[in-house]
């Protein structure tokens, strides 16, 4: 049977030239301006954003619907209908295995039951299975990723929430916006018929706007990237900035100027933020770059011993003389990232920096048996050099001797995550609406601070507090996606491609961690960051656009 390609589907013509060049360029575009502007937390900023994001996406869409083959198209939809109708005939929990073990678990096993008996009717044959390398959207090829279910399910949460709805549904959904809601229909001496469910509808459609403009982005660059080239592309571009940010913020902290650009700095004078306000955000950008130059500099060496048993040494001798120059550019970036980390005198980000380090490693460890004792020396001195520095620079020790007393005096930061779960209990299955914690938290604060506290310092906990039950199940999908994504990475050979993918898995783990302790998920500029290394581990350059 003829193959499917997306690389056959769209015709090498001007036009598809020009829109793969445009498409590139805004999304290099930004990557490397939205941190300049203070992280983009301003609504101006914001607003560019999502601008930019959605010129990217009618440009793929254009793409899509008018530059491609009508043979192709034609044979993509006959693969569809045929794997629709032999998928169809399968049994529904073969179809559905996720929904079986939901069952299975709420029934203590009893139902539904597995027959062993039927994989005894026909060993050689299996199972129909429907196409997973592409959604059929509108019968036109989207590839499919899993992930887009999980960000359109949020997208119709944020939808759900800012729809009016009846008063009597809401009382049913969630009691406590109903009376909050009711309150002020008393106070205001009318009657109230219909309301959403957020408590601050306008927030709310904001971030819907906001996080539509990341999902478009995510989709572009799964769908639109053709070739090894504009893969390479985006990488630079997420590494310049990271290298951009680390010697900003260092020249800015070791001269004393601590201006961001114009603007003079109000606070965190002592310490490296870059084009950051929060130290904690400049180093989680940064730590988010720092696999993928590790997953660079081990792809060299491994492509400079390849087919060939070399000795570490030989290997580099091999690259510095092929590559020469921009080899040593690697080693330098990463030197300098580590060192602005610390300068930012983030906690959390030096603790998961070494964490994201040493995930790293492992895994590469696995993969490449032969390096693994040089690699592992080079683990402990990466270990030993951060405990060194640690104990030995004074600022940074003391920062470190402060954990206990911030938790448990005045700043109060578990009696944070505890109101949060409040606000989550008292709304647990529409939440409060997205964007509201601001205005939410100040009626369940237990605590007295000067301190005005727009996000909860946990982003799980403040997701949970805005949306409800559902983020639940939203975060557990998406665990499993990316374990399941790092399971079948781990079962491939070793390659360059493979090796930035798990990088960039180690880049999530890194962020995922750090929102154990910060908000860096509702900064644009990480956000965006996120969403593009989220489709770099997730898009294979050229091995996995076809299918039968």
């Amino acid at each position: 049977m003829k193959r499917f390609s997306l690389h056959q589907f769209y015709k090498d013509s001007v036009a598809t030239r020009f829109l793969d060049r445009a498409i590139i360029t805004l999304v290099c575009l930004l990557i490397l301006l939205v941190p300049l502007p203070f992280g983009s937390v301003e609504p101006r900023s914001i607003f560019w954003m999502e601008i930019a994001a959605g010129l990217c996406f009618l440009l793929w869409l254009t793409k899509l619907l008018f530059l491609g083959d009508p043979e192709y198209l034609s044979l993509f939809r006959q693969h569809q209908k045929e794997e629709r109708e032999a998928y169809l005939r399968t049994p529904y929990f073969h179809r559905h295995p996720f929904a079986g073990l939901i069952l299975q678990v709420l029934t203590f096993g009893k139902w539904p039951r597995k027959y062993e008996a039927t994989n005894l009717v026909e060993e050689t044959s299996p199972e129909p299975r429907l196409q997973t390398k592409f959604y059929s959207v509108f019968r036109y090829p989207v590839r499919n990723t899993k992930f887009e279910l999980l960000a359109l399910a949020l997208l119709s949460v944020l939808v759900f929430q800012v729809l009016p709805l009846p008063h009597f549904v809401s009382k049913i959904l969630s009691p406590q916006t109903a009376h909050l809601y009711e309150t002020a229909a008393q106070a205001a001496e009318t009657k109230i018929s219909f309301h959403p469910i957020s408590l601050d509808a306008f927030l709310t459609f904001s971030k819907l706007l906001e996080y539509t403009a990341y999902f478009f982005l995510y989709l572009v660059i799964i769908n639109g990237v053709p070739s090894n080239d504009y893969y390479r592309f985006i990488l630079i571009a997420v590494l310049g900035s990271a290298a951009f940010q680390a010697a900003y913020g260092l020249s800015e902290f070791y001269t004393g100027h601590q201006h961001i650009f114009a603007f003079k700095k109000k606070v965190n004078f002592d310490v490296a933020t870059g084009t950051f306000i929060n130290r904690n955000h400049y180093a989680t950008y940064l730590e988010m770059s720092l696999p993928l130059l590790f997953a660079l500099i081990a792809g060299y060496l491994h492509q400079a011993g390849r087919g060939v048993w070399r000795s570490l040494k030989e290997r580099i001798g091999r690259v510095l003389e092929n590559e020469g120059t921009k080899v040593l550019l690697l080693p330098l970036i990463t030197m300098l990232i580590p060192v602005a980390i610390a300068c930012s005198l983030s906690r959390s980000g030096i603790l998961f920096t070494t964490v994201m380090v040493v995930t790293f490693f492992l895994l590469y460890g696995l993969l490449n048996k032969g390096l693994s004792r040089n690699l592992f020396v080079l683990l402990l001195f990466f270990l030993g050099a951060a405990v060194a520095l640690g104990v030995i620079w004074e600022p940074l020790f003391a920062r470190f001797a402060k954990i206990s007393t911030e938790f448990t005096a005045e700043r109060a930061r578990l009696l944070l995550y505890r109101d949060t779960a409040r606000i989550f209990l008292d709304f647990p299955i529409a939440g409060t609406g997205a964007g509201t914690f601001m205005q939410m938290f100040p009626m369940y604060r237990s605590f007295i601070a000067n301190d005005i506290y727009r996000y909860a310092h946990n982003d799980y906990l403040q997701f949970l507090s805005e949306y409800g039950i559902v983020m639940l199940f939203l975060f557990a999908g998406l665990f499993l996606l990316i374990l399941r994504r790092l399971r079948n990475l781990m079962k491939r050979s070793i390659s360059r491609i493979l090796l930035i993918q798990l990088g960039a898995f180690c880049s999530l783990v890194s962020l995922g961690l750090h929102s154990l302790t910060d908000f860096g998920i509702q900064i644009p500029a990480i956000a965006i960051n996120s969403v593009v290394i989220l489709a770099l581990f997730w898009r294979t350059p050229g091995a996995e656009d076809k299918t039968s």
